[in-house]
């Protein structure tokens, strides 16, 4: 099977501001396409967030036996060790920040680690109070609580790293009430021994105003496409081709079975075994019907998509000896007679001072975009793109390596 893989890494400034929730709510999440760039995928170094040596995280979509949210979870496996992935969160008030947090298990256990990178008041211009906290999870799933860790805190110039200050350790409630609030980032993640691990349910915000993101498989959807005209003599060929693609547009390239439902039958029915799509990510068979008939296209669920269902169309049977027709014979139905299964999916067939504060940009990388290939259960090592620049209104980025922009997936998409 072809392997596909979607793999999301850290900003280097996230600008636009944080809109709380109003209400506890559960997102959806397809693959990574996070609603909004406030809250994202991402991978840091475990030491601290100016390690330059991060290696990406391969990424899985599953099954990982009862997920604490919906129906799948993210398998995550970063190489070799030091690098931890997780979730990232921009909030506009630390201190406010009350929940923040994951579900995780891992087979042998993983160790991981959280970090807060925020501004305040009283601190010069350039410099961020940075936090460090060891994180770990066993084998059953469990929440992994980032604000009720102990965290060991730093003033730091962020452009350098360079530590400025020694603030000893606490919790974010304890911290943020002795040395003030502000803008800033919340990172959280494991894989820091390089072991395999599972996420979900990623939690965010404040009591009575919490955001669950639900990670889920990506949306596909199955088209039909036949050789016209759709009227035929008892026994003609007709050539029969399906596609399915996710969100983007993108061939998913997974077999597809042909489903049938002759004249007068209740029911469809699947024709032969699944069809291999083509290099192009299509399937195509060849049918000849003896009778009127109307087929689709049927994609099964599989691990990171839902099943599928693709429109159908009906091929009108006219009888040998009456002469080739332009259209179905009269008293016939057309073809339009069964769009009411089009699409249904039914499966029942089957700053400083006084200033204002804004926080400086991570030291790290750029956020993942919706995701454009579907994962399989055998990852592999994603492409990234060309580097984008933050806004040069905003303070710099420190120097490390260049920061990207979010994947761009170039993986071939057929299993």
């Amino acid at each position: 099977m072809r392997r596909a893989v979607l793999v999301a890494v850290l900003a280097a400034a996230v600008w636009s501001p944080f809109m709380p929730a109003h209400a506890d709510d559960t997102v959806v999440v397809p693959g990574l396409a996070f609603p909004s760039s406030d809250t994202y995928l991402t991978y840091f170094g475990c030491t601290d967030l100016f390690q330059g040596d991060n290696q990406a995280p391969q990424v899985r979509i599953g099954k990982d036996g009862v997920p604490p949210a919906g129906r799948r979870s993210f398998g995550l496996l970063v190489p070799g060790s030091g690098t931890a992935s997780g979730p990232v969160h921009r909030v506009d008030s630390v201190a406010d920040t009350t929940v923040s947090g994951f579900s995780a298990r891992a087979d042998d256990s993983s160790t991981g680690v959280a970090y807060v990178w925020y501004v305040s008041r009283g601190i010069d211009s350039g410099q961020v109070w940075a936090g460090r906290a060891a994180l770990s999870v066993g084998s059953s799933w469990q929440y992994v609580d980032t604000t009720a860790a102990t965290y060991e805190w730093k003033l730091v110039e962020a452009s350098t790293g360079e530590v400025v200050e020694d603030a000893g350790m606490s919790t974010i409630a304890d911290f943020t009430a002795a040395n003030g609030d502000g803008p800033g980032y919340l990172l959280a993640g494991l894989g820091c021994d390089g072991k395999e691990f599972s996420i979900d349910a990623l939690r965010v915000g404040s009591a009575g105003a919490v955001t669950t993101f639900d990670l889920e498989g990506i949306k596909v959807s199955t088209t039909m496409q036949p050789d016209a005209p759709k009227v035929r003599y008892r026994g003609d060929p007709i050539a029969l081709t399906g596609l399915a693609v996710d969100a983007t547009g993108a061939p998913v390239g997974a077999p597809m079975a042909l489903e049938a439902r002759p004249a007068g039958a209740t029911k469809f029915r699947p024709i032969g075994d699944s069809i291999t799509a083509d290099t192009d990510g299509h399937v195509r068979t060849t049918v000849e019907p003896e009778r009127t008939t109307t087929y689709r296209w049927y994609l099964p669920g599989i691990g990171y998509a839902d099943a599928s269902r693709s429109a159908s169309i009906t091929v009108v049977v006219v009888p040998d000896g009456s002469g080739r027709p332009t259209g179905p014979p009269s008293g016939t139905p057309g073809p339009s007679g069964n769009q009411s299964d089009a699409g249904s999916g039914d499966q029942s067939d089957e700053g400083s001072g006084d200033q204002e504060a804004e926080v400086p940009p991570l030291p790290s990388q750029s956020p993942t975009p919706t995701p454009t290939d579907p994962p399989t259960d055998e990852p592999t090592d994603p492409p990234t793109s060309e580097p984008t620049d933050p806004p040069t209104s905003e303070p710099t980025d420190p120097p490390t390596s260049e920061p990207t922009d979010p994947l761009s997936d170039s993986s071939d998409p057929t299993p």
